[in-house]
């Protein structure tokens, strides 16, 4: 079990935007996702949910009934069937007892007594249902907060999932999830599958948890900093929020370098010393590999046309395209907290990532996408002349077609190839493989490790699904 002091320290506002949304959601006992990259503050922004009901209550309207938020990490899962779900979820609840009312309090021990040693998924499985009837005669909300739940699908039974879907619906009025992912469910091996299994439950409902505002950001660096014999300067406190953008991740690694250096250096050297730290390295290069080509293109644009006129291209298309093509992109990036609007134009929040990017140089090409007019094809603001014309073929239908749809193998075949071009099914099918593998060299940075033609499934049943925005590493 977490040390609950450690929350206590937290003030009462912190990541009030996020809290003001999520009990927004709790209060209708609706379900949805906390989406936050790496180094975000997803699991402290969980943990802080759960952990403080005394702050949840102050968000929730006068009238609202009981509701308990109970705390589950599925990485401490010993395995992922059905039994151990079910076990794990009571034993969550049995840990923090001490918040429900106390007339439940021994039942709570009683089904976790009883149920604990069972191997029966029947038996686990009517443990956990009898006590949610009995939280539903006495009128207790339920809130389980499902950390990690992205990893946990990738690795889980189609079974299982449907079991957790099936819990929610047979308890809808007493019991509801809060999904912590570090992506969007299309980014996921069985994005399809996902889709199935939790559609209306929690993919129209998400929480993106971005950059700390300035209050949480100073408090983090207090945090940090408090052991020090003498506190940061207003200067230096500022220049870390500059520098980190107010990244959680960053404003760690930068405050504990700090205390790290007894000969501070100059304030105007900092950025150049700390994007050569390993840790804060390793932390921007998650935060960058967890966006999609389009979004890292996207932000190198905005860092280029930040910086001096001479990278300017004045009415070049690609100034058109980040203005008019590119809004939903940059709305999801602001949403991530990566960079917000000033004026006419976008600005990068963290001069550490506008380093990192300075630093790595041209790393993305831009997603791809077909001319509807003149049926070009694009990669970022870049012309694709270099396919052949089976490649160019196969690239174009799939762009023609909704983004990640998973096109069997025999689809494709039909549409590069003609029947009286086509003999053998399984000589032709490495005939795609082996185009697909073609065009991979063509539109790929690692063509090793794809981020736009995706495989799916094995043949006879299988294929490719095309993300034209690059998905994020996996």
């Amino acid at each position: 079990m977490p040390n609950l002091r450690v929350w206590e320290r937290y003030p009462q506002t912190y990541r009030a935007d996020e809290m003001r949304l999520l009990t927004r959601w709790i209060a209708t006992c609706e379900s949805g996702t906390v989406i936050g990259l790496p180094g975000c503050g997803r699991s402290t922004l969980l943990n802080f949910l759960c952990h403080r009901p005394d702050i949840v209550q102050g968000y929730l309207p006068p009238e609202t009934g009981t509701i308990i938020l109970v705390p589950i990490d599925l990485n401490h899962l010993p395995s992922h069937d059905p039994i151990t779900l079910y076990l794990v979820i009571l034993r969550a609840i049995y840990w923090v007892r001490h918040r429900f009312p106390s007339h439940l309090q021994e039942t709570i021990v009683a089904f976790y007594q009883e149920y604990r040693p069972t191997q029966s998924p029947f038996l686990a499985q009517s443990g956990l249902h009898e006590l949610l009837f009995a939280l539903q005669e006495k009128e207790v909300q339920l809130v389980l907060a499902l950390n990690h739940f992205d990893r946990f699908t990738q690795s889980t039974r189609p079974q299982t999932l449907d079991t957790l879907r099936g819990l929610r619906d047979s308890f809808r009025d007493t019991l509801c999830f809060i999904a912590g992912m570090t992506q969007e469910a299309a980014y996921l091996s069985d994005a399809k599958g996902f889709t199935d299994t939790f559609s209306g439950l929690l993919l129209y409902q998400i929480c993106w948890v971005g950059a700390m505002n300035e209050a949480d950001a100073r408090w983090v660096i207090n945090q940090t900093t408090y052991s020090a014999p003498q506190s940061p300067t207003t200067a230096e406190v500022q220049t870390m929020l500059t520098l980190s953008g107010g990244f959680p991740s960053l404003l760690r690694a930068i405050g504990l370098w700090w205390l790290n250096q007894s000969d501070k250096p100059s304030l105007t050297d900092w950025h150049k010393i700390l994007i050569t730290e390993p840790v804060v390295e390793q932390q921007l290069t998650k935060l960058w590999h967890g966006l999609t080509q389009i979004e890292q293109f996207t932000l190198a644009t905005i860092h280029k046309r930040q910086q001096p006129s001479k990278h300017k291209k004045s009415g070049s298309k690609g100034t058109s395209l980040l203005e008019i093509e590119r809004d939903a992109t940059l709305r999801r990036l602001a949403e991530k907290g990566l960079c917000f609007k000033r004026g006419p134009g976008w600005q990068m929040r963290g001069k550490l990532l506008a380093a990192y990017i300075e630093m790595m140089g041209p790393v993305s090409r831009g997603g791809l996408r077909l001319d509807s007019v003149t049926n070009e094809l694009f990669q970022g603001e870049t012309l694709v002349t270099n396919l052949t014309p089976q490649e160019r073929t196969l690239l174009s239908f799939m762009l023609q077609h909704e983004a990640h749809k998973e096109h069997e193998y025999e689809t494709l075949l039909n549409e590069v190839w003609t029947l009286d071009e086509q003999y053998d099914k399984t000589i032709m099918v490495n005939n795609v493989q082996q185009l697909v593998s073609g065009l991979r060299k063509k539109i790929e940075e690692d063509s090793s490790n794809p981020r736009f033609i995706i495989s799916w499934g094995r043949h006879p049943r299988g294929g490719y699904k095309l993300y034209p925005e690059g998905r994020p590493e996996q």
